[in-house]
């Protein structure tokens, strides 16, 4: 048998294994005996691809498309009626350059410990240097910049270290209101028609290996009748912002609504006209690692919030949304085990 053939036997034996556990890569990986990073770049490689294609028939399932998907602008999930629990993550900004995890390991505890009906991301979980525009390619800086790949297994390993963390039977809803970091995939295939469903289909199906379903930027996911977007647009299509961005939402909300982006949490009450009627709008901050700021914001006044959000949402009404910094998690969990 050629080396060739071996790499193809390999190569299909993962995929069979993925498939098998309902693509799922932490029960195939566990399953096959190795790491899900391993396991992730098979799946993502041209073969993996094609490997794929080729073996979904035989289980029965739809073809994991890498393709951009296409999403309702609005979606309602979670429980239809009633008393709704969400975690909410503010942006990670999830980067190889940042190699720390520990941080998805605290909210993978922090869920398994209080298991909430959703988990829901606001979206820029990770960052997606790679597809950057902010430097020029010819620059020296923007050599630092990690390949798109790298930005992939970095992204599968942050996935995989929070759900280490939950029991096999724990199975709350998981979602993410993509960011503007995430829509860089989409931004970069607009540039470059050839790359046309290399980066955002293989995004896609990152989350979707790990049981998330996603909504695109600038669209809504409503639960409970609040809406939760990444950031908030203007008439012109640009993110509402300023210094009191909040207080301008709740100025032009007609329901209560969960944000992130600027990375500083805020909770804000508005009355409205009519009896007992307001608006709540919640800035969730940011889940970065604890006091970490990015290069672009370094001489900037910044006054980020690290940690995630627990909410308990009730018939349109946001009843407590309470800041659960990373210290005090830490302190809660000490160190989550390992993935």
């Amino acid at each position: 048998m050629t080396g060739r053939s071996l790499a193809e036997d390999a190569i299909r034996t993962r995929i069979e294994a993925w498939l098998r556990n309902d693509k799922s890569v932490v029960r195939a990986a566990s399953e096959l005996g190795i790491n899900t990073k391993t396991l992730g770049s098979t799946i993502y490689s041209s073969e993996g691809r094609r490997m794929v294609a080729e073996l979904t028939q035989d289980y029965g399932s739809p073809v994991p498309d890498l393709s951009p998907r296409e999403a309702p602008k609005y979606r309602k999930i979670g429980p239809p009626e009633g008393l709704v629990r969400v975690m909410v993550i503010g942006d990670a900004h999830d980067d190889p350059r940042v190699p720390d995890k520990s941080r998805f390991a605290l909210m993978g505890a922090h869920a398994e410990a209080t298991r909430p009906d959703v988990i829901l991301s606001i979206g820029d979980f990770l960052d997606f240097a790679s597809l950057s525009t902010h430097e020029r390619e010819d620059t020296y800086k923007a050599r630092g910049k990690p390949s798109f790949m790298e930005d992939m297994a970095s992204g599968l390993d942050a996935l995989q270290v929070f759900d280490a963390q939950l029991s096999p039977d724990f199975h709350p809803r998981k979602h993410i209101t993509y960011g503007n970091h995430e829509e860089r995939a989409e931004r970069a295939e607009d540039i470059d028609p050839k790359a046309r469903g290399m980066y955002a289909g293989q995004r896609d199906t990152l989350f979707e290996s790990f049981g998330w379903t996603h909504q695109g930027y600038r669209h809504w996911t409503v639960i409970g009748g609040v809406g939760f977007t990444h950031a908030p647009q203007s008439i012109m299509g640009r993110p509402l912002g300023g210094k009191n961005v909040e207080n301008t939402i709740a100025n032009e909300a007609t329901f209560s609504v969960v944000f992130g982006h600027t990375h500083r949490y805020n909770y804000v009450r508005r009355p409205k006209q009519g009896y007992a009627n307001s608006v709540t709008v919640v800035n969730v901050g940011c889940a970065m690692p604890h006091n970490y700021v990015p290069s672009y914001a370094s001489s900037l006044p910044t006054g980020f919030t690290y940690g995630i959000v627990d909410m308990m949402i009730e018939g349109g009404e946001i009843l407590s949304a309470p800041l659960r910094t990373f210290r005090e998690l830490s302190r809660l969990y000490g160190e989550p085990r390992a993935a």
